[in-house]
């Protein structure tokens, strides 16, 4: 029904554990590979992952690195599992033992000549597998999709992940884009699925209190032409470039809707849990917003910094995690009413 894709980081750890359990049954992420946080090996990773997710299906795939820093950048584990020699190897070792058994193997691309017996190789384990195409490698989309076509009578199993990264408003010029390339994917693999992936969501704020979530509007112009081969993917609402600098951010809760974002920010640098308590208070004074049915860990986080009590909001982090829980709630039951108000999952601090 949805695969976000998120990444191995606290904000959206901590919103995918505390989303209800069935929830969790009903979404299927993808995690791109990375040590968890400055740890130097991968284990801590698969145990963050575990912790929030358990040992249900997730894709995993390998992480986007430019080649310059594939041999100096990373980690020995990582450029290791990186390393296409003998059909990528290592990679595939990962998912044929250990942490990886649960999980749906992504296929690399940086070497054409050791593409096909990975591919055959994961293929065999019976999980299937997702291939990520950045625009880099738009070029190549319909050679692989024949490959893969070839080798699974039609693409079964096979998960094609369009990763847009940043995300404007123009999508219907995306649409424009994007429409021929799935026509190449699934005349070479018709019983494949296909998710693209963005992220849309603002780097600055100044005097804004909306924006449309345009990944949805992406989703929906390419759902009316390829149907249910398209699943919704999308980034949890993280945005898909890291900021950096800026000094210390002003206070600011952003609640999901639907199909839009809606920002409460101070522009009084104010201490934190002040600030934080005055912007809840607002969010929840507004009806025709703030919605008191939707029952859910972050708009427990929401009503506990209105009422100044203790693990509320009270730094950007949290305050994170708690509009990308919102929004993997709202978007997985998108115009599904019984499925986001039926949470009776108990909340739990953390």
């Amino acid at each position: 029904m949805y695969r976000p894709l998120l990444n191995l980081a606290p904000a959206e750890m901590i919103a995918l554990e505390k989303l209800p359990e069935r929830d969790k049954d009903a979404l299927t992420p993808i995690f791109p590979l990375r040590p968890w946080l400055t740890t130097k090996t991968l284990e801590k990773a698969f145990d963050r992952i575990e912790k929030a997710y358990g040992t249900r299906p997730a894709f995993l795939i390998p992480p986007s690195l430019p080649p310059a820093l594939q041999q100096t950048g990373p980690s020995n584990e990582i450029r290791a599992l990186l390393d296409p020699a003998n059909g990528y190897d290592a990679w595939c070792q990962l998912f044929e033992s250990g942490r990886g058994q649960t999980l749906t193997p992504g296929l690399q691309l940086t070497d054409a000549q050791q593409f096909d017996q990975q591919a055959n190789r994961l293929l065999a384990l019976g999980r299937g597998a997702i291939v990520t195409f950045t625009r880099s490698a738009f070029p190549f989309v319909g050679t692989i999709a024949s490959r893969l076509g070839a080798m699974t009578g039609g693409g079964d199993g096979i998960v094609f992940l369009i990763d847009l990264g940043k995300q404007g408003r123009t999508y219907l010029i995306q649409v424009a884009e994007l429409a021929p390339i799935c026509g190449r994917i699934l005349n070479a693999c018709p019983n494949a699925t296909i998710s693209v992936c963005s992220s849309s969501f603002p780097d600055s704020f100044d005097a804004l209190e909306s924006q449309d979530i345009y990944e949805r509007q992406l989703f929906h112009a390419l759902q009316s032409q390829y149907g249910g081969t398209v699943v919704y993917s999308d980034r949890g609402s993280a945005r898909a470039e890291k900021q950096g600098g800026g000094g210390v951010p002003f206070p600011r809760i952003d609640y999901p809707l639907q199909a839009e974002w809606r920002f409460y920010r101070t522009e009084v640098q104010t201490d934190w849990s002040v600030g934080y308590t005055g912007l809840a208070t607002k969010l929840m004074g507004q009806q025709s917003v703030w919605d008191p049915n939707l029952r859910i860990w972050g708009t427990q986080m929401i009503e506990k910094t209105h009422l100044q009590q203790s693990g509320a909001i009270a730094s950007p982090a949290r305050s994170t995690a708690v509009r990308i829980n919102l929004h993997l709630h709202r978007q997985l039951w998108f115009g599904n009413p019984d499925g986001l108000y039926d949470t009776d999952d108990e909340w739990v601090d953390f």
